[in-house]
């Protein structure tokens, strides 16, 4: 038997082509794969929503953290000064000393009654003016005496009302006082009292008050002596002069 032998190429055949594809196609199958460029400078790269959500929401925390401490500095900040100030308002309303309360008096009259004896019962009407040189602190006076004396003796005296005074106000207070019954001086203060001459008279305050604001509370036992000079003892009388100190 002869054997053929099958020539080294077919007439028919035609000879391979040149595929420009990097990828050459893989025998026994029909897919075809193609390779699309694209310039390097045309290609964007977008990162996709989710993205940035995930970003923002570690973000946050931090931002809420610095707002929440920048918050809380101004907060201790306001409240060391806030407390400096009312230490320092503290320490000096409560280191001021008190001042003592002003008094003058403003008005004076007699008044004459005759009682069953004979002898006359005055009854003497005077104003006060009532000043507290204190801006921040209130006075307050209790029940006290007041006394009306001429030449060393008390000719009439009656009672202080109780005046509650704001601080840097000024009070008018009326004071009534009863005589003493001229029998009872001596027949020369009667008869001095009676004359139309000059009259020097002291009028002598004993009340005790009460000082005191929101930081700090004096009591004192105030004296207050007047030196008063009138034209007369009779009704109508007018004051020359008048001049008041206080023993605070």
């Amino acid at each position: 038997m002869e054997e053929r032998v099958s020539p080294a190429g077919d007439g028919n055949d035609d000879p391979p082509l040149e595929s420009n594809d990097r990828h050459p196609r893989t025998p026994g199958k029909s897919t075809e794969t193609y390779v699309i460029q694209i310039p390097r400078d045309q290609v964007y790269r977008v990162p996709p929503p989710e993205n940035a959500q995930i970003v923002e929401s570690y973000r946050s925390p931090m931002r809420d953290n610095k707002s929440k401490c920048g918050k809380r500095w101004i907060f201790i900040f306001l409240a060391i000064i806030i407390i400096g100030i009312g230490i320092l308002f503290f320490t000096l309303t409560a280191s001021s000393k008190p001042k003592s309360p002003e008094f003058s008096i403003t008005y004076f009259n007699k008044k004459n009654s005759k009682s069953s004896d004979h002898h006359s019962n005055p009854e003497y009407e005077i104003s006060l003016l009532t000043s507290n040189p204190n801006e921040k602190m209130d006075v307050h006076y209790g029940v006290g005496n007041v006394t009306l004396n001429f030449k060393g003796h008390k000719i009439a005296n009656g009672g202080c009302p109780l005046i509650e005074q704001g601080g840097g106000k000024s009070n008018k207070v009326d004071e009534k006082l009863n005589g003493i019954n001229y029998k009872a001086l001596p027949s020369w203060i009667e008869e001095s009292l009676n004359d139309k001459f000059p009259k020097v008279l002291i009028l002598k305050i004993d009340v005790p008050i009460e000082i005191k604001s929101w930081a700090k509370k004096v009591k004192k036992e105030v004296i207050v002596g007047c030196d008063l000079q009138v034209n007369t003892l009779a009704e109508g009388a007018k004051i020359l002069s008048q001049k008041c100190e206080t023993d605070f």
